[in-house]
């Protein structure tokens, strides 16, 4: 007897009036809400017959919903424009927020819960800071009504698509467009890979398309299918499939090395729009479908179904994904008409104001940027050249919602609310199997654990391995005029025997320093320290600083917090060329922003009020004045002589001294 690889768990009236959203809560994957015409959102408990909250507010047709990561708050958008933040747990509004001139047609959560996307008929991209209550981004560029919005799963960019067919990736950071793909039709699903810096998007033209976001290319495409594409999902537990929806079933795609179909099975879920794998039960895909008043809950057993597990996608594995080079950067002339187009309501107020040195961009080049290497794990992503052109002041300091550190590698932790769940959220759940609902146990609210960063061996790794290298082939050959029948074939096998370990750490240094210098040419200032300070290699830094000079004054007072503590690290080091390099390093600092440091500290109880900009340059100031202290500590344990690092030790500590005594 065969089973049953799909099955309609249940189907219910949702509405009183045209059901126009649905969306699964992927944490329980227990709940679900809807929106409709009757210009209510319900929420529903999976395998229940009645709404365990209804929620009425808003005064048009409800668009999109979405609960943020812990399912205890809820987001709407209306016919109207509007949008409602809800309370799950009191079971109210408690914020209403307008500035789409037409209808709101998606949402999403960003992964810290603090603020959320939302896409519309307007054609705009708004970010809205939770906390703050009000608009922080507007990103203009669409030309048709933007139908999907999705962050980034390390919080740092957000994906739009629209009816324009076009895929556009925005740097929240920046606050500015990175790039944009295109399909032949509306785009009407996105998803990120789990753990590689792939972007999955589905269309209307009924394909999904690949894209690597480390070099902005095409990885492949899948085939023509029979329908548009209505939904896409990454698998967690098998990195190299996907399933994609649509009105006709499912379809299980191997997407590496090249798309193929591994399965798929047929399943009459009319108005498919969100697939989910269930957290219960990885085994068990939940799928949520609507069709005019009528809303149907679908499980597909994902055991019964042929789904590729080669394991884990290795960086040569994405390398070898695809054959497109990376797409070149849109040209000047486009971008500077689309430029003006994006709008920030909050801005960082101007340098002049704030008593920053200015931060001047390199000089353009005209050649395209360096291209890094395809591995899909460790490279970040290049802004277009004609960012460049955009004021540097307005990159360098972003609104505050966006300055927590993240691990680009890694996918964030959600802050947890500490309060208890909601009563009605909490009830016993059920576990979706064989059409029967069984009792489960109570979900829980624990985060899983997340995936440690990737580490990378520092240069002086490879320093070491050379030491040995030299040692072993001494011990072999003895002094080279000692073996008159050595000759030098014999002597080159010997050095390429065992060391490919040395060779694998001078190639990723090598691209490494390719990311660098790539970052450096389109004045990325602050992802060029960011990225050293993730990498954490002494000599790339020493490179880096090299490459600077004298340049400091490109430095503003952010990264002058970011720099300060990899200076120390030099300080610390046991090569005196480390060392010399990072004490000039920190008197160029020391020189240009001292007086910046001690007026900030000195003066900054005697304004009225609350000034937001000066709270955020005092905060920046003590950060520096503390790393100052702590590099004077390292001071300490350095020896003072008559030698040049000696005589620049004594100059440092003493200029420290006149600095702390002002300050």
């Amino acid at each position: 007897m065969n089973k049953k690889r799909a099955w309609k768990l249940q189907e219910f009236v949702a509405h009183g009036s045209q059901v126009n959203c649905a969306h699964l809560g992927r944490k329980s994957g227990q709940v679900l809400a809807t929106g409709g015409d009757d210009k209510k959102v319900n929420i529903w408990r999976i395998s229940k017959a009645n709404a365990i909250m209804n929620l009425s507010g808003h005064t048009s047709a409800v668009e999109c919903v979405v609960f943020d990561q812990n399912e205890e708050t809820l987001v709407s958008g209306s016919h109207g424009g509007g949008l409602k933040i809800w309370d799950l747990e009191t079971q109210k509004a408690v914020r209403n927020h307008t500035g789409h001139h037409a209808k709101c047609s998606s949402v999403d959560f960003h992964v810290y819960g603090i603020c959320f996307a939302s896409g519309s008929l307007d054609t705009n991209v708004k970010i809205w800071d939770v906390r703050r209550k009000a608009c922080i981004q507007t990103y203009k560029g669409h030309t048709r009504e933007v139908t999907v919005t999705r962050f980034s799963p390390d919080g740092r960019w957000v994906v739009s698509g629209g009816e324009d067919g076009v895929v556009k990736v925005w740097d929240l950071t920046a606050g500015r467009l990175m790039f944009d793909f295109h399909h032949d039709g509306p785009v009407t699903a996105l998803d990120f890979h789990p753990e590689h810096l792939v972007l999955a998007s589905g269309s209307a033209d009924r394909t999904v398309k690949f894209w690597d976001l480390g070099q902005f290319r095409l990885l492949s495409s899948t085939d023509v299918d029979a329908t548009k594409i209505r939904a896409i999902s990454f698998l967690r537990e098998k990195q190299h499939a996907l399933l994609s929806a649509t009105q006709e079933g499912i379809k299980a795609w191997s997407w590496t090395p090249s798309p193929h179909v591994n399965d798929s099975v047929d399943i009459g879920w009319r108005g498919i729009v969100d697939i989910y794998p269930s957290p219960t039960n990885p085994a068990q895909l939940i799928g949520a479908a609507f069709n005019q008043t009528f809303v149907s809950l679908w499980v597909v057993d994902l055991s019964l179904v042929q789904i590729p597990s080669q394991g884990r996608i290795s960086m040569d594995d994405l390398a070898a994904i695809g054959s497109s080079p990376p797409l070149l950067p849109p040209t000047s002339a486009a971008s500077a008409s689309a430029a003006p187009a994006m709008e920030r309501k909050m801005t960082a107020p101007p340098a002049s104001e704030l008593d920053v040195p200015a931060v001047a961009a390199p000089r353009q080049r005209v050649q395209p940027p360096v291209r890094t290497n395809s591995a899909g794990r460790d490279r970040r992503t290049f802004t277009p050249p004609d960012a460049m052109q955009r004021p540097v002041d307005v990159m360098q300091r972003p609104t505050d919602i966006f300055q927590r550190p993240l691990d680009p590698m890694t996918r964030p932790a959600v802050e947890v609310s500490q309060r208890q769940p909601s009563s009605i959220l909490s009830q016993a759940g059920y576990q979706i199997s064989g059409g029967d609902p069984k009792p489960m146990a109570p979900l829980s609210y624990e985060r899983t654990p997340v995936t440690p960063p990737v580490t990378f061996p520092v240069a002086d790794v490879a320093m070491d391995a050379e030491k040995e290298r030299m040692k072993i082939l001494a011990a072999e050959f003895g002094p080279l005029g000692g073996k008159a029948e050595v000759n030098e074939s014999e002597i080159l096998s010997k050095l390429g025997d065992g060391h490919r370990m040395t060779t694998d750490i001078l190639m990723q240094r090598l691209q490494h320093t390719r990311m660098i210098r790539s970052l450096w040419g389109q004045s990325k200032v602050l992802e060029c320290l960011e990225t050293l300070k993730r990498i954490g290699d002494r000599a790339l830094l020493v490179d880096f600083l090299r490459m600077v000079g004298s340049r400091t004054d490109l430095f503003s007072l952010d990264a002058c917090v970011l720099l300060l503590p990899q200076v120390n690290n030099l300080l610390a080091a046991s090569f005196e060329e480390y060392r010399s390099l990072g004490i000039e390093t920190v008197q160029r600092l020391l020189k240009g922003f001292s007086t910046l440091i001690i007026d900030t500290r000195k003066y900054a109880s005697t304004g009225a009020g609350i000034d937001l900009s000066r709270e955020e340059r005092l905060s920046k100031c003590n950060k520096c004045h503390d790393a100052f202290q702590i590099i004077y500590s390292t001071l300490q344990s350095l020896p003072v002589g008559n030698d040049i690092v000696g005589r620049a030790t004594a100059d440092l500590k003493a200029n420290l001294d006149a600095f702390f005594s002002k300050s």
